[in-house]
Order: C-alpha cells, then sequence, then structure tokens
C-alpha cells in the first residue's frame, strides 16, 4: 500500500518535473534564439566599429596629408607675396630711373643752351640784326627747315657749297634755338585765340613707344574742323596719371603764356578755355577712361568721353590723303601719298 502511494507521488512528481524540464527546455531555447540574434547584431555592431575606425584612419592620413600641402602652399604663397613686392620695387625703380634720364636729358639740353648762350654773349648784338632788324623771314624759314631736318646749323656751309655764294650772317646754335622756342609760343598762343573764338572743342590723346621712350600727343580739335597740337612729351611710364598729369599741364602752360602775352589773368583765361573743351577722343584703352576721370576731377569738369575705332592718328592721315589729293587734282602734279 504504502509502495503505490509512493509510487504515484514519484509519478506525479516525475510529471511535474517532466512539464518543467519543458518549460526549462523552451526556455533556454528563447535564450538561445536571443543570444544568437544579439550575436549577430553584435558582429553587425563590431564590423561597423571596425569600418568607422578604418575610414577615421583614412581621413587623419588625408588630413595629415592636406596639411602638409598647405603648409608648402602657404610658404609658396609667402615667397610669391615677397617676389611680388621686390618686382613692384623694381618696377617703380625702372619707373624712376626713366623719369630721372629724361630729366638728366633735360638738363643736359637746357645745359647746353645756357653754355651756347654764354658763348653767344661776347658777340656784337648787331651780328644777329640785318639792315637793323632781326633775321628775315627767309632766314628764319631756313633756320626752322634745318631744325625739323635735324641737320643742325649748316645754312652757311650749304648754300656756299650749292650756290658757290657766301652768307655773311647765319643765326648761331642760342639763336636758333630762340627761334624754335618763339615757335612754341606763338603756337599756344594761336591755339588759345581759336579756342577762344570756337563754340566747342575737343581734347585727344595718343601715345607711341620709339626708342624706348614713351611718347604722348596732346591735341585739340575745334568744331570748325581745325586741330591743334598744343603738347608732345615724354612720359615716365603708360599709366593714367601720366596721360593725365600731361594734359594738365600742356592746358595749363598753354594759358598762363597767352595770359603772359597778353597781360590778362590766368585764372580768366584758364576758364574761358576749360568752358570750351566739352568732349575727349580716345580710343577704347581702359587706361584712357582713367585718364580722363583724373582731367574731370583736377579741373571739374565733366568731359563726354568719345571712342574711336580706329586709331586716332589715322584719322589725321586721312586728312592729310585727301589734302594732298586735293592738291594733286589743282595742280596737275604726281603726288604719291602713303595713307
Amino acid at each position: 500500500m504504502k509502495l503505490r502511494t509512493l509510487q504515484r507521488k514519484h509519478t506525479r512528481e516525475k510529471c511535474a518535473l517532466q512539464k518543467k524540464l519543458v518549460g526549462l527546455k523552451s526556455d533556454i531555447a528563447v535564450v538561445n534564439h536571443t543570444l544568437s540574434d544579439r550575436g549577430l547584431k553584435l558582429k553587425a555592431v563590431n564590423k561597423h566599429v571596425e569600418r568607422k575606425k578604418e575610414i577615421e584612419s583614412r581621413l587623419r592620413t588625408k588630413r595629415a596629408k592636406l596639411k602638409s600641402e598647405m603648409n608648402g602652399l602657404t610658404r609658396r604663397l609667402d615667397r610669391e607675396k615677397k617676389f611680388a613686392e621686390k618686382n613692384k620695387e623694381i618696377e617703380e625703380l625702372k619707373k624712376e630711373i626713366r623719369a630721372l634720364k629724361g630729366k638728366v636729358k633735360d638738363l643736359k639740353d637746357t645745359n647746353d643752351y645756357l653754355i651756347s648762350c654764354l658763348e653767344d654773349g661776347d658777340e656784337n648784338e648787331t651780328d644777329e640784326c640785318v639792315h637793323g632788324k632781326m633775321y628775315d623771314t627767309n632766314m628764319k624759314k631756313a633756320s626752322y627747315r634745318a631744325i625739323l631736318a635735324q641737320v643742325g646749323n649748316l645754312l652757311q656751309t650749304v648754300v656756299g657749297t650749292l650756290t658757290k655764294s657766301t652768307v655773311v650772317k647765319t643765326p648761331s646754335k642760342s639763336t636758333a634755338a630762340r627761334m624754335t622756342h618763339e615757335l612754341s609760343v606763338l603756337s599756344s598762343i594761336q591755339t588759345v585765340e581759336c579756342l577762344l573764338q570756337a563754340s566747342v572743342a575737343t581734347i585727344s590723346w595718343d601715345a607711341t613707344t620709339e626708342l624706348g621712350h614713351h611718347i604722348n600727343e596732346v591735341h585739340i580739335r575745334m568744331a570748325d574742323g581745325r586741330t591743334h597740337t598744343i603738347s608732345i612729351n615724354r612720359l615716365a611710364g603708360g599709366k593714367a596719371e601720366d596721360y593725365s598729369n600731361h594734359g594738365v599741364k600742356a592746358i595749363e602752360e598753354m594759358c598762363q603764356t597767352y595770359a603772359d602775352f597778353h597781360g590778362m589773368s590766368f585764372a580768366v583765361v584758364h576758364g574761358i578755355v576749360l568752358s570750351k573743351i566739352l568732349s575727349a577722343l580716345t580710343d577704347r584703352a581702359v587706361v584712357n577712361h582713367k585718364a580722363c576721370q583724373l582731367i574731370n576731377l583736377h579741373f571739374g569738369l565733366e568731359l563726354i568721353e568719345m571712342n574711336c575705332n580706329m586709331h586716332v592718328l589715322d584719322g589725321f592721315a586721312n586728312e592729310v590723303g585727301s589734302a594732298l589729293k586735293l592738291l594733286d587734282t589743282k595742280t596737275r602734279l604726281d603726288i604719291v601719298s602713303q595713307n
């Protein structure tokens, strides 16, 4: 009896334990499945971390390389800046040298002129007169032609050689120089006279390089078509300041000469002349636009800027060509002109 009771008890306990074992196996399976999922996720996370570490390593390498390149570029930029500053200083010094060379040449010419005047001072003043007056028109014309042809004072020798005649009195070097200066003064007076009579006028300038020198010309053109060259000068450079300073100086010297000659006030002459100049004609270079602005700023003007498609001097050449053709038609001479 007791044995059966114990057997039934063990059976019940066995069933309970089996049920509990089944539950534990189920729990173990769930835990194993959970652990398996977490293991997969952990592997994925580990791979992601490793990939990030690899990317970070590559970025650090690239950053170090870029930093090295940036340092090299910075050093190169510093060297380029130093070279640029040195080149700028060299250009400024070259301009100063050109300007000083021009001044030296001008001073040398002035010195030669003064020496010739001193040498000429011991001569009798009557040597510069013919029949009680200054040299006649023909002698002045001959002197001017000799000066334009750059042959020097060879009038007496040339005349004696070609005509077997003797010219008793010819202008000395200093006298010929004074004659040339007279032409410049008369040209300034004539230009201002034309401006005072004109309704409007146009200022123009053009530069060229000859034998290493930058030569600039300033012109005034009246409404009736007459054109006057008021200044030709060698400039230190080709900047807007160089052109504007040349134009301003040419106008002011022209007005001062006219005022001194007629005993008038410079301010009055200067004001009238500026009131007649209403426009500026140049080519399309940016430097000329800037030069025109500087002239406006200096004189307080508002010049109308006109640009030409062809070179400024081409217009003068065409006008000369037309005049020669007209002369050819009138005189029936074969005149060859190159346009």
